[in-house]
């Protein structure tokens, strides 16, 4: 088993219905390795969108635009599973 350091990990990202379409769903076990997430796939399905969503949720930066930012991008739910029960939605 190896050992890494101590972090809050992101291990699941589910956004549901992004752009009215698809339900998105990453994981970090795919690669055994917890500080690893690959996103990738042809240009316009919406990863930059992806990371934007999970930054506005897990930014402690107060009156940085975060809130404003969601509410412009459609979807439906996102949540971020981190080490540990934590889940940011």
């Amino acid at each position: 088993m190896t050992n890494y350091p101590p972090a809050s990990y992101i291990r699941t990202i589910e956004i549901d219905s992004l752009f009215g379409e698809e339900d998105i769903r990453l994981s970090s076990n795919v690669l055994g390795d917890p500080r690893v997430i690959v996103i990738y796939g042809k240009n316009g399905t919406g990863k930059t969108t992806v990371l934007s969503i999970i930054r506005s949720l897990l930014s402690a930066e107060d009156d940085a635009g975060h809130r404003t930012r969601l509410s412009r991008i459609p979807f439906a739910r996102a949540a971020v599973h981190l080490d540990g029960g934590v889940v940011v939605e």
